[in-house]
């Protein structure tokens, strides 16, 4: 729930892993889906895009493939991890892959209000990519 992921981005006790793509929704710079939802991430959060995780046919790739592409992007498979995508869907692919992996089912938790609820709720902190490389704030505007 969003107090658990509010909790999260203080004490840092998961790794959050962000599934939506293209990578640049992640990054703040590629406009997202659905109406007045601000462009960015969650504090904290790392990107694997859930795209990169499939064959063009739809499967999911190989083992090795999957735990080089979740080191590549900074998550640890040892580490307790939470899940998120734009509206709890996409998330399901990186669970599935973080499993397949070996990541135990008790280390693994699902934000399934996900970027959508988080976006939208004035009190929460989103964070994008700024000029200098590093990140700032992206502000509440209401509609």
């Amino acid at each position: 729930d969003m107090e658990r992921v509010r909790a999260n981005v203080v004490s840092k006790e998961r790794q959050l892993v962000d599934a939506r793509g293209p990578k640049g929704r992640w990054h703040g710079t590629h406009p997202e889906p659905r109406k007045d939802v601000r462009m960015g991430r969650i504090p904290g959060s790392l990107s694997v895009p859930w795209a990169s995780l499939v064959t063009p046919e739809r499967t999911l790739k190989g083992e090795e493939e999957i735990r080089a592409i979740f080191k590549e992007s900074g998550v640890d498979l040892q580490g307790p991890l939470m899940v998120s995508c734009g509206t709890g869907v996409t998330a399901c692919t990186l669970a599935l892959s973080l499993l397949q992996v070996g990541v135990m089912p008790e280390q693994l938790a699902m934000y399934d209000g996900s970027y959508l609820e988080w976006a939208t709720t004035p009190e929460n902190v989103v964070m994008k990519d700024g000029p200098d490389g590093g990140e700032v704030e992206v502000p509440f505007a209401s509609s």
